[in-house]
């Protein structure tokens, strides 16, 4: 009787130890899923950015309006790739 309850001590520590492992998995597995989203929203803000500065530098001698002895340049809202 004794043996039988040893025994069913260590399947029942075997399996606590099993299902931990599983849970802490779990977690980590989530943290890495916000952590890539969080990642990918970085990139597209950074590439939002840089296509609004790529338009703006290779348009602006064509947006230069002369007005009189003055020169402006007219920037209009662009869209970009956005998530």
């Amino acid at each position: 009787m004794g043996f039988a309850l040893f025994l069913f001590g260590v399947y029942l520590f075997g399996m606590n130890r099993i299902a931990m492992q599983g849970y802490v998995l779990t977690k980590f597995t989530e943290k890495n899923a916000e952590l890539s989203s969080n990642i990918e929203q970085l990139e597209a803000t950074i590439a939002r950015f840089e296509t609004r500065e790529y338009i703006t530098k290779k348009s602006e001698s064509k947006k230069m309006v002369s007005r009189g002895r003055q020169k402006f340049v007219v920037i209009h809202e662009t869209l970009t790739a956005q998530k």
